[in-house]
């Protein structure tokens, strides 16, 4: 006689302490589970609902943008404002790291001389490393200046407001309500729907290779580029350049108004490059200009430095020759160093040697033999 699964669990669910409907509900269920592939589907499933989340907090924002504005604006208005308002967020920090990369020009005449005085520095790949570093650190405070302060911080504002806007704007192309649908824009009749006509794919694209290009405006010595390996910079560019030219396929297919948001963006880097890169412009602004850069020094801190270690071999040379000549033939002990700090600090006074000198015990590693070492505390 054969049982089914219902008769046996009737039989058998007072013993396991639950109720028969209970366990009878999930009858039908698989009695192994794989609770793993449960939580990874919920994992995956969760990271498009909080971008599609985002994307409608994103599109509320830009609805509630669009209708605080006065004057009845229409969205073919509102979205070049967006871009415009976007772009004036930013541009005090685009400002404040054009007046410290100006700065970094000024104390990058000191890395030839870096160069070769680590070149020319003995010790380890290590230590060669740490002294360039401290050099480059010194020349750049000097500058007025710092690594910090050189970073490009209007990117952190620039580039979340344009994703976010971007999000948005996808978002609200997909709401029936939004007001897309009745705009026009020249040969647009909606602004929700694909350029049919691909002008402004092409127009996006076309700006973003301009801008890419390193000769397509004066501001060649200032492209970011410069700073890598020609090879790398150069395989850089075409990457995104080939990027540019395959995004039209790509833009094409999405809503206008999203295109027209990115078209306008990249007409405002297209004038920016522009009036930072014409000296004229930089002149009325107060930013240093190619002429400017070429009249001022470079910070004095190679000559500097150059200067107190020609004048620590200076006196180096004369406590060898002159002063520790006395102690020929006196036995190498604790007694003799400490009379040769004396003797240090006697020279320190009289004014015959400015560095803090002192002397030290050490033994040679070639023979064994102690020797006494004078060095800077």
């Amino acid at each position: 006689m054969s049982l089914s699964r219902t008769s046996v669990l009737r039989r058998y669910a007072p013993l396991l302490g639950h109720s028969y409907p209970r366990i009878l509900q999930n009858a039908h269920t698989p009695i192994l589970s794989n609770h793993h592939s449960h939580r990874d589907l919920a994992t995956k499933a969760s990271v498009p609902s909080s971008l599609a989340q985002f994307s409608s907090t994103a599109a509320d924002q830009l609805q509630a943008l669009h209708e605080a504005v006065p004057f009845d604006l229409p969205w073919s208005v509102t979205i070049p404002l967006t871009s415009l308002a976007i772009r004036g967020l930013s541009l005090p920090l685009l400002y404040h790291n054009e007046v410290h990369r100006g700065r970094v020009r000024i104390a990058a005449k000191e890395q030839p001389r870096i160069q070769h005085f680590v070149r020319n520095t003995p010790g380890t790949l290590l230590q060669k490393y740490w002294t360039y570093r401290r050099l480059n650190r010194l020349t750049l405070r000097s500058a007025g200046t710092s690594s910090l302060r050189n970073f490009k911080w209007h990117l952190v504002v620039h580039l979340p407001l344009i994703i976010s806007a971007s999000l948005g704007m996808r978002e609200l192309s997909s709401r029936a309500d939004n007001g897309w649908s009745v705009t026009s824009l020249g040969w647009l009749s909606d602004l929700s729907a694909p350029d049919a006509t691909a002008v402004l794919p092409l127009l996006t694209a076309g700006l973003w290779l301009w801008n890419l290009e390193p000769g397509a405006t004066p501001s060649t010595k200032l492209h970011p580029v410069q700073k890598l390996p020609i090879h790398a910079g150069r395989f850089i560019l075409r990457s995104f350049q080939v990027l540019s030219v395959v995004s039209v396929s790509v833009t094409t297919q999405l809503p206008s108004g999203l295109v027209l948001f990115w078209a306008c963006n990249a007409m405002l880097t297209t004038g920016l490059r522009y009036i930072l890169s014409n000296d004229g412009l930089r002149r009325r602004i107060g930013l240093l200009t190619a002429a400017d850069l070429k009249e001022i020094s470079a910070p004095p801190v190679m000559q500097a430095t150059g200067k107190a270690f020609e004048q620590m071999r200076r006196e180096l040379a004369t406590v060898q020759r002159e002063l520790l000549a006395r102690f020929d033939g006196h036995r190498v002990d604790e007694s003799l160093c400490d009379e040769v700090n004396r003797m240090l600090k006697r020279e320190r006074m009289s004014g015959r040697i400015v560095s803090d000198l002192k002397a030290v015990v050490r033994t040679d590693e070639t023979d064994g033999k102690k020797y006494v070492a004078v060095v800077r505390r």
